[in-house]
């Protein structure tokens, strides 16, 4: 008997329990057509799901491409509009970029310096809009304060002041007694406003 009878047929061996007993269908594993109409279906019913998503929920959509993309792409991509507050894809949508765009611009610092120069100044204001946009968190209030404190030093007199205050508010939530180093970096950044 051939292997694939020896499985129908429940033969466990010489003696073995079930042996001459036949398999009920719905324990027998052959693909039938209908297994496989159900399968096709059950595909064609996700990417549908998917399609749909994209169009009812298009902040949602994005969410999911940005899960599987570099942070690369996530900086060149804005936010979709709109993406209203009430979607908890919005929130995750803004900080995620706010990350990536902080991350980016800390990587131009030079060696053993806080802030990064001109060249990171389109990769700051990204940080600081996608915070604005998300609701504050302490998980992302180092990071918020460093984009801030950087971005008000790049900055005109005009707007410095504004932007060393945001940076101050953000300091001060961050956790872990590592908030000190954050407030001081702020004031700094408010005290040379104040002596230009």
């Amino acid at each position: 008997m051939t292997g694939m009878n020896a499985m129908q047929y429940g033969m466990g061996g010489a003696g073995g329990p079930g042996e001459g007993k036949a398999l009920p269908k719905d324990q027998q594993r052959h693909p039938t057509p209908f297994r496989i109409a159900s399968a096709l279906a059950m595909a064609g019913l996700l990417v549908a799901c998917a399609t749909v998503a994209t169009v009812v929920d298009p902040p949602l959509a994005q969410l999911d491409r940005w899960n599987r993309a570099p942070a690369a792409e996530i900086i060149a991509e804005p936010v979709v509009t709109p993406c209203p507050a009430e979607n908890p894809a919005c929130a995750r949508l803004h900080t995620r970029r706010a990350e990536a765009c902080v991350a980016a611009a800390m990587a131009l610092r030079a060696t053993r310096a806080a802030c990064p120069g001109l060249a990171a100044r389109t990769l700051l204001e990204c940080a600081a809009e996608g915070y604005r946009a998300a609701p504050r968190s302490p998980a992302f209030a180092a990071n918020q304060a460093q984009a801030l404190t950087c971005l008000a030093h790049l900055s005109a007199p005009a707007t410095r002041a504004a932007l060393a205050a945001e940076a101050l508010t953000a300091a001060r939530a961050v956790p872990g007694g590592r908030a000190a180093e954050f407030v001081a970096r702020a004031q700094e950044a408010a005290i040379v406003q104040g002596e230009r």
